[in-house]
């Protein structure tokens, strides 16, 4: 992530600017790449096999079908690498910029961009979100402001995550709450936990009552005790695959 600090001709301090750094646009660029360019080539040779280059109607539709699988890949990972152009949060000079990619599916919440004056924050919060999906659950902190009797969220960042990695727009989260703490001379309110459906889906509305802390602490718990397992399960495939791989050459 990159931060940048500009002093404002105004006196009222430095503006500090959260954006994902040139490392996440570069993988961006390259999963486009990636998954983009290979559908295009795939769908490339099943139209020569097509016309006749070898292969037939068969080989063709294999071929459009691999083309298919590459572009669902890249429709998933598409919400990560918008965020890695399209996120930037600005704080000083008595405003606080958002340029926001699009988060949630239900309620909607497109991409949008504004600016408001620091006075007209009244809360900064955050609360974790338990996400449910493809057998993993991630503990998901959540930031959000509230302002002129509004919440914003503006981002978030996995607690969990099977590699132990927050991630780019994770560290722009979290650099963005601490500057907007700095700039409002808030505190940042603890909401709790909430129990998640899915990913892209707001459990709660903020502001709503979060989990019993019995019941809280019961669910992070099994949330942790998930991402170890996953932590297992990563490492012995690598592993395999690793002893697989020097058994081949050994054999060779």
């Amino acid at each position: 992530m990159e931060t940048m600090a500009a002093q404002g001709a105004s006196g009222q301090g430095p503006t500090q600017v959260c954006e994902p750094g040139l490392f996440g646009k570069a993988m961006a660029v390259f999963l486009i790449l990636l998954f983009g360019g290979t559908a295009l080539f795939v769908l490339a040779t099943a139209a020569s096999a097509l016309a006749g280059g070898g292969g037939g109607p068969g080989l063709a539709a294999f071929l459009v079908f691999i083309a298919g699988v590459q572009l669902a890949l890249l429709y998933y990972l598409w919400p990560t690498i918008d965020a890695m152009f399209r996120l930037r949060i600005a704080v000083g000079q008595g405003l606080a910029s958002f340029r926001l990619p699009a988060r949630r599916k239900e309620p909607a919440q497109p991409a949008y961009t504004f600016t408001i004056p620091l006075e007209q924050i009244e809360r900064l919060a955050t609360r974790i979100e338990l996400i449910h999906g493809m057998g993993q659950i991630q503990r998901m902190r959540q930031f959000a402001i509230k302002a002129n009797g509004q919440w914003i969220e503006y981002g978030g960042a996995v607690e969990n995550s099977y590699n132990g990695m927050v991630g780019a727009t994770g560290r722009v989260a979290l650099t963005a709450v601490e500057a907007l703490q700095r700039a409002t001379g808030m505190q940042i309110e603890d909401l709790g936990v909430v129990e998640g459906a899915r990913k892209g889906v707001a459990p709660t509305p903020w502001g709503a009552a979060s989990l019993a802390a019995p019941v809280a602490t019961e669910a992070l718990a099994k949330a942790d005790k998930n991402a170890g397992i996953w932590r297992i399960i990563i490492l012995v495939a690598f592993a395999v695959i690793v002893a697989v791989r020097a058994l081949d050459w050994f054999v060779r």
